[in-house]
């Protein structure tokens, strides 16, 4: 087509084509754009969920510990017996990584997640994901690394669902 336009003779492109152009450029200054629906990529519940599994375990775990706070996972998710141990107001100032990183490994283990990483790729994500700071300080004796600055979300729509003991199921 665009060869027809093209006169050999003249080397030069026939009325036709500058025509065709000129309608064409006419045609894209007059349409509207709707730049909602352009700027934005399309957000469904399914692609949120497709993209959620696809999280490294650093990733999942970070996103946990943003909604639940450095309390909730370490509840939800108690490290071992050899990370350290600090108290629900310590919690308030600064959190040891070695017990978030304790957190991390038994949330892994829970979740069936055989993608664990070191505690140094940990550190980095929450601190770049949270917003924290890592710094040093002595804690019973001991010279730790802690997060400064981990928030604790607000209180959102928990559904507390009565317990049962053994006897009463």
């Amino acid at each position: 087509m665009l060869r027809e336009c093209f006169d050999d003779e003249t080397s030069e492109y026939k009325e036709d084509f500058y025509e065709e152009i000129c309608a064409f450029r006419h045609a894209l200054q007059a349409m509207q754009i709707n730049w909602q629906l352009v700027a934005k990529p399309y957000n469904s519940l399914a692609k949120r969920e497709l993209q959620a599994a696809s999280r490294s375990s650093i990733e999942a775990f970070a996103t946990e510990l943003g909604e639940s706070g450095p309390a909730g996972v370490l509840t939800d998710y108690p490290p071992g017996p050899t990370f350290a141990r600090v108290s629900e107001a310590m919690l308030q100032r600064a959190v040891p990584c070695e017990s978030i990183y304790g957190a991390y490994r038994e949330w892994c283990s829970r979740n069936g997640r055989s993608d664990f990483r070191s505690e140094t790729l940990l550190r980095l994500q929450i601190r770049d994901t949270l917003g924290t700071q890592i710094r040093k300080a002595r804690i019973a004796g001991r010279k730790i690394d802690v997060y400064v600055g981990l928030t604790t979300p607000e209180e959102e729509n928990v559904l507390d669902m009565p317990t049962k003991s053994a006897g009463e199921w």
